[in-house]
């Protein structure tokens, strides 16, 4: 299995022995082999197309026939699998392997529908004379796909199995098979018979009884006995590999029957116990009764194989210690002891500890409870005075309040199951059990019709269940909604007319009703028709807006309850340390009150990076930081923050900003020093440029300085198409605190009175 190592020595062999053909086809087949086993597909296709354009010598051709079926096999192309493994077992000298062979030719056949040349390959490999377990197996397989027409002659030879002794661990197979040959005559009844009693006398908690609980899943699935199907494939989903092809449809079933059975059960047990309550005094006492020398006789049996069990321990044991060459324990463990080392640092120790516990309990989740098993409560009850009904019937009501009445019944007897008592407390005599017992069956019948309609498509159980509530409950709480479920339902069925009628009882009974409202909007056809195609696109189209790019204009917002903070002194400190720190740039300062949280929001920051220093040099301010310990901060764009608290929640935006802006390298260089805007002075003439005095001196008649020192004439120079005028933009805050405006640039011969700044955007 040291597939790394072999591969290498192999690659190195067909370097060295290129020049000797033999030597060097069987090298490259082998190599083949090792990148096959490790799943390496694409190598072992380019090994096997390079080969396939030399002659490969003669005495290679036996480990290219292997090399070629094992290919094709791993592949899942079983035709030309087929067609090499012939090859294969006609080289084959040694028997076990050909008998190997043998099953997996009839395991590919039957998978192609082949069932004739299945058959004669699994008999084949009976001829081999093969190991038990293989012979049995084949045996098994030959039930599988056989032709009709020979089902008694079968069913004889399966039974002989059965009684075997040495099949005793096997008889979850040997039942399997007669449930298949049954089902090829169609002979459902009979099949499924042999299925349960395959699932009964089953040892093993193995692949095999996994496939028989499938089979026989699927069967009651068909059936439409929902309960019976959850069992089963509650049951077989811990048992089968979750590589099947069948798995995964397994697993979608096993889901909605969890979600089903609880109502189903409800409904089955509340008119168990409704018609027990209604029955006369000597027939429920005769009913309990069989229930009590059921459990009895099913108590006796589970005795007796108890203490078959201990008594074949013990004389295991007696054997083993009669024996002195015999060791007390395992090998795996004896030798773990020698070395003084953990039981799971040995693999082979560990590889043997799986397969028992595989043996004895199937393939597990790795999961809490892993050995619980889904199982029915109730079976389905029809009151005409038969045994098993009733006697089915009050085995659920033992199965399901078993444990609530033993907390809450204190009387020995109640507590007791082998008691009428314990089962007479169960069924309700009262108006008021009785009034509990129907809110529950209305419950089940809502939710169940509804499962049943969309994750079943079951439109006739369903049906059936709504007009059980409509007729029995028709002051059932959530009647709007069963009228709105049945107008789906025959609007699926195409009977329109019926559908309609439900439309109009919402008008008259809930005029106000949610659905009365849907229902009758003029453009419900549209909506149900396109309604999930916009909703998806508007979605994506919010989504993508809360994903947009870093360079929107961001803000800074502490958010924060206003009893948790100096909601003042903190605007105050906010201020002031804008008002120290940044020279040319004007941050305004907003606060909204968000459903009860105060957002103080800091605008003017130009990107996220500009946002993201500013709130890093907030945070190195202790004065700031001990106000706003109760506080959160946000870096958001101004597009985001529109759906924040709206369409996602700040716990959105923080995994949100985690995601997509913590892991962002912010730029290094310091981007609050840069005016957001930057000014220059109105461009002129070159000729109107020339210094020009008047008499007095001074300035010129646009109010221009015209000293030679005036540094304004750098927007000549740029080439700058600059517009005329851009008013500057005061800043203040809501609560009366002044900020001044960021001042202007001013002429040093004009004293206070500043230039008209002209602005152009910095890229």
């Amino acid at each position: 299995g040291a597939f790394d190592e072999a591969a290498a020595t192999l690659s190195y062999m067909s370097r060295l022995y290129q020049t000797q053909p033999a030597i060097y086809g069987k090298a490259r087949a082998w190599l083949a082999k090792c990148y096959i086993e490790q799943e390496w597909l694409y190598d072992a296709e380019d090994v096997i197309r390079n080969m396939s354009r030399d002659s490969i010598d003669w005495h290679a051709k036996k480990e290219w026939d292997y090399t070629y079926a094992d290919y094709y096999i791993h592949m899942g192309d079983y035709e030309r699998a087929i067609l090499y493994l012939r090859k294969v077992i006609k080289h084959e000298m040694r028997r076990k392997q050909r008998a190997r062979e043998w099953f997996l030719l009839g395991q590919m056949e039957a998978e192609l529908g082949h069932r004739e040349a299945a058959y004669k390959a699994f008999r084949k490999v009976c001829r081999q004379n093969p190991p038990y377990e293989l012979d049995f197996n084949a045996r098994i397989a030959m039930t599988e796909v056989m032709a009709s027409g020979k089902t008694k002659q079968t069913i004889s030879r399966l039974k002989r199995m059965a009684a075997n002794d040495n099949n005793k661990d096997y008889l979850d197979q040997v039942y399997y098979a007669m449930g298949n040959v049954y089902l090829i005559d169609k002979d459902t009844t009979n099949a499924i018979a042999a299925y349960e009693k395959g699932n009964e006398k089953g040892t093993r908690s193995g692949v095999e009884k996994g496939v028989l609980l499938l089979k026989l899943g699927d069967l009651y699935w068909e059936k439409e006995k929902y309960g019976d199907a959850q069992r089963c494939y509650g049951a077989a989903i811990g048992m089968l590999d979750k590589e099947r092809k069948d798995y995964e449809e397994l697993s979608r079933r096993s889901k909605i029957l969890d979600e089903l059975a609880p109502h189903t059960e409800s409904i089955h047990l509340q008119d168990s116990l409704l018609a027990l309550s209604e029955m006369p005094e000597k027939e429920r006492n005769e009913a309990i009764d069989r229930v009590i020398d059921a459990l009895k006789k099913k108590e006796r049996e589970e005795r007796r194989q108890q203490e078959e069990a201990n008594a074949q321990q013990m004389q295991q044991r007696n054997g083993a210690v009669g024996n002195r060459n015999q060791p007390q324990t395992s090998p795996t463990i004896q030798t773990n002891e020698q070395k003084g080392e953990w039981y799971f640092y040995n693999q082979l120790a560990v590889s043997q500890g799986k397969a028992a516990f595989q043996k004895q309990w199937g393939k597990r989740e790795n999961a809490d409870n892993w050995r619980r098993v889904n199982k029915t409560v109730v079976s389905d009850l029809n009151f005409d005075g038969s045994g098993d009904a009733l006697q089915d019937s009050l085995a659920a009501i033992q199965q399901a309040l078993e444990d609530s009445i033993a907390a809450a019944v204190p009387d020995s007897a109640q507590n007791d199951p082998h008691k009428r008592e314990y089962y007479l407390a169960q069924i309700p005599f009262t108006d008021e059990q009785k009034a509990e017992c129907h809110a529950a069956i209305s419950d089940g019948l809502f939710h169940s019709g509804i499962i049943f309609k969309d994750k079943f498509d079951n439109l006739r159980l369903s049906e059936k269940q709504f007009n059980r509530l409509t007729l029995s409950y028709p002051n059932f709480e959530k009647m709007d909604e069963v009228y709105y479920h049945l107008f789906l339902l025959y609007s699926r069925k195409g009977e329109t007319a019926i559908a309609e009628g439900y439309v109009n009882k919402l008008r008259e009974s809930y005029p106000q009703s949610q659905w009365t409202t849907i229902l009758t909007d003029p453009y419900y056809v549209e909506n149900s028709k396109w309604g999930e195609h916009i909703e998806d696109s508007l979605y994506a189209a919010t989504y993508e807006a809360f994903k947009a790019d870093r360079n929107k204009d961001f803000l800074f917002i502490i958010a924060y309850s206003p009893d948790s903070l100096n909601e003042n002194q903190l605007l105050f400190e906010m201020a002031r340390f804008n008002f120290t720190t940044y020279m040319v740039r004007n941050f305004d300062i907003e606060i909204e009150d968000a459903d009860g949280v105060h957002l103080m929001k800091f605008s003017g920051f130009r990107n996220f990076d500009e946002a993201h220093q500013y709130a890093s040099e907030v945070q190195s301010q202790a004065n700031i930081v001990r106000l706003t310990r109760k506080a959160r901060t946000i870096l958001i764009s101004t597009d985001n923050v529109e759906l924040l608290g709206k369409q996602f929640s700040y716990d959105d935006y923080d995994e949100f900003y985690t995601k997509h802006f913590a892991p962002l390298k912010v730029r290094t260089e310091y981007l609050l020093s840069e005016p957001t805007e930057m000014g220059y002075e109105k461009e002129v003439d070159m000729k109107d440029a020339l210094p020009r005095r008047d008499a007095e001196g001074g300035t010129d008649d646009d109010g221009m300085s015209i000293d030679d020192d005036n540094g304004g004439g750098n927007a000549v120079d740029e080439g700058f198409d600059l517009p005329e005028e851009v008013p500057g933009t005061p800043a203040n805050d809501d609560n009366g605190f002044d900020l001044p405006d960021t001042p202007a640039p001013t002429n040093p011969a004009q004293g206070s009175q500043p230039t008209t700044p002209t602005t152009v955007d910095v890229p």
